[in-house]
């Protein structure tokens, strides 16, 4: 079983939300927080077809884009789900980029990433809604999250 280049890149990296150096990292904790949005004119994901599933893609991917300037490369990682194998998928729910639901259910759903910083939110479409932005630290920074 081969990983993708970017997954395996990943599975060899630290695990930000780990990090001993943290304040409070002698507590086994780590803290999240969690956005959900749905755009609206748009069903569900739920209700939604795999055309306006993928049309949420799409326009999650022009918008930052947009947002981040029109570099000569993107400042995040697009990683298409369904073009990864079950493994890849297993690495990713490791390193709690993606839900556990994910690893079977994977069809129409994005996950960008920062290239500067892994420890920056994360982005994931057409999970629970069209927009499930994440971030986690070690510890208790609740506040840096925020």
């Amino acid at each position: 079983m081969s990983l993708s280049p970017l997954v395996a890149g990943i599975a060899e990296s630290q695990v930000p939300w780990l990090n001993a150096n943290a304040p409070d990292a002698d507590v086994i904790l780590s803290c999240k927080i969690h956005f959900l949005r749905n755009l609206a004119g748009l069903p569900f994901p739920v209700n939604a077809s795999k055309t306006i599933r993928n049309k949420v893609n799409q326009l999650t991917e022009e918008s930052l884009q947009q947002i981040c300037g029109e570099a000569s490369l993107p400042p995040f990682y697009k990683i298409q789900l369904s073009e990864l194998g079950v493994h890849d998928r297993e690495i990713l729910q490791e390193r709690k980029l993606i839900p556990s639901a994910v690893v079977k259910g994977h069809h129409c759903k994005d996950l960008f990433l920062s290239q500067q910083n892994p420890e920056t939110p994360w982005l994931l479409t057409n999970y629970d809604s069209h927009l499930n932005i994440q971030a986690m630290a070690p510890g208790q920074q609740l506040d840096l999250l925020w």
